[in-house]
């Protein structure tokens, strides 16, 4: 059993201690019943805190972020029952064992290929995507009373404009 799967267990596990102990009060922290904890776990917002890792060997680096971002992913990815997968991150296609949580290489996107030592594919959302707020482009003043008042006007509320 890899680390990760360990984790996730030992925390869905905890759910069951608190349940014996107390049954009308799930432990601090968890939200509720197990179910509940397998749907976190599944949607990617039940963390194992098990890092992803370079095999030796690899000459690949990877900041912090990355090394965090994939993490989740393949927190993800076990959770729904895969193994070896194929990471897109930054530009980069890589190959990830998703058990050991280890990068174990490149995969080769050129040309016709058939990659059948993957189970999944997993796209990771880069760092600006994830970090960033958006907001007006530059230039629009958002303290208009017009543009407010059609901002805030339901759309289904509109009327067409008289030809």
């Amino acid at each position: 059993m890899t680390l990760a799967a360990t984790a996730l267990l030992g925390a869905l596990g905890a759910l069951g201690r608190s349940r014996a102990a107390a049954p009308t009060q799930p432990a601090p922290g968890t939200g509720g019943d197990f179910s509940e904890a397998l749907a976190r776990a599944e949607s990617g917002h039940l963390s194992s805190g098990a890092p992803v890792r370079i095999a030796k060997g690899l000459d690949l680096k990877l900041s912090e972020s990355q090394l965090s971002r994939l993490a989740g992913v393949a927190d993800r990815a076990e959770a729904q029952g895969a193994h070896r997968a194929i990471v897109l991150l930054d530009g980069q296609a890589l190959t990830l064992d998703v058990n050991t949580r280890t990068i174990t290489g490149r995969a080769d996107l050129s040309a016709t290929r058939i990659h059948t030592d993957a189970d999944a594919v997993i796209t990771v959302a880069p760092e600006a995507e994830a970090n960033t707020v958006l907001g007006p482009p530059a230039g629009i003043n958002l303290a208009s009373p017009s543009l407010l008042q059609a901002l805030s006007t339901p759309r289904d509320s509109v009327k067409p404009a008289a030809d």
